[in-house]
């Protein structure tokens, strides 16, 4: 991919949109029934530190919910060395539990056929 694409796709906008779908298409993430919380005052306590953080850094974030009060929060940010080398954008996300406690961190790439997998780098 060309570094001047590959900027536009490193847009927060941008990479808040493929955090989403990533999430949302990989069902092993979250559970059937979570749902994506926009307001940041709804985050649970624990998790408004590592949302601060998030932007401070440039990082896009995610949380979803669900009834029991899980949550599950990701940030993300666009690997444009790696996104160049594959051809496709690559993602590292961290993904946190509820008590704010790193639970994975992995490096994602969007398909050509539009599904997302884990990168093996």
């Amino acid at each position: 991919m060309h570094t001047v694409s590959l900027r536009a796709l490193q847009h927060p906008s941008h990479v808040d949109e493929l955090l989403t779908e990533l999430v949302q298409s990989v069902d092993e993430l979250i559970p059937e029934g979570a749902y994506l919380i926009l307001d940041q005052a709804s985050l649970p306590a624990m998790l408004h530190r590592l949302v601060r953080y998030a932007g401070y850094t440039r990082q896009s974030w995610a949380c979803w919910v669900d009834d029991g009060g899980h949550a599950w929060l990701f940030l993300a940010e666009m690997s444009l060395d790696l996104s160049r080398e594959r051809g496709n954008p690559v993602l590292q996300v961290d993904q946190y539990r509820e008590d704010g406690q790193l639970r994975e961190s992995a490096k994602w790439t969007a398909t050509s056929d539009g599904t997302w997998q884990r990168c093996s780098t």
